[in-house]
């Protein structure tokens, strides 16, 4: 006995196993299972589905990783502050174990362990020169304040940690763009002429601490 397979489309037109606008339907009503009336393949009940899937929402939303979900953090703080002071000080109670960016405090917790409802990061998701396997976010804030505070004059003295025994090369690699790039420019700044002696300069308007994110994501996410 021969065995019809196929289906008719909606100008009642008969497609065969063998055509490949079938096969087409078959993989398309597989993977979004739930396709109103679409059963090419031979199955369903014959009722409308009254919840069909969306492959858009139905599919679980991968969780960040560690570097991304830091920007976005950062982003977060930065949007809240109005001035690079406080956004610092922020960034030190959000990802270190100090309550604010005085070099003091951060002193003070240095070898301290993370308070409670603060959030733990690793390295994930940042490019493979500045992993070591440990906290790059919060080694990232930790040269972020000192440049900030002290500016690029404690370079020297931050790489020298990371030659030292227990340093790593990551430690020193993201040290150039915490505290060397951008620790000493947090302060925004509107675009402006400044005197040289050859004569005016433009300076281009920089974000500061509201552009932090974004470098982030740029330079030292993968």
């Amino acid at each position: 006995m021969a065995i019809n397979c196929g289906y008719h489309d909606d100008t009642d037109v008969w497609h065969s196993c063998a055509d490949s606008a079938f096969w087409l339907r078959f993989i398309l009503d597989s993977q979004f299972d739930g396709l109103t009336g679409d059963h090419p393949h031979g199955g369903g009940s014959g009722d409308p589905d009254p919840a069909p899937h969306d492959p858009q929402t139905s599919s679980p939303t991968p969780t960040p990783d560690d570097c991304h979900r830091f920007a976005d953090v950062v982003a977060e703080i930065a949007g809240r502050n109005s001035n690079a002071e406080d956004f610092m000080n922020e960034m030190a109670r959000t990802f270190t174990t100090a309550n604010d960016s005085t070099i003091a405090e951060m002193r003070r917790n240095a070898d301290n362990a993370l308070p409670v409802g603060r959030q733990n990061f690793g390295d994930s998701g940042f490019k493979s020169r500045f992993q070591d396997g440990s906290s790059q976010v919060r080694h990232f804030v930790g040269g972020l304040i000192v440049g900030y505070r002290i500016g690029y004059e404690a370079l020297p003295a931050m790489d020298l940690r990371e030659i030292l025994p227990g340093g790593t090369m990551a430690d020193l690699r993201l040290n150039e763009y915490s505290m060397a790039a951008w620790g000493a420019s947090m302060d925004p700044s509107p675009a402006r002429y400044t005197a040289t002696a050859g004569g005016p300069m433009y300076l281009a308007a920089h974000p500061g601490y509201m552009g932090l994110a974004d470098l982030i994501r740029r330079d030292v996410c993968n």
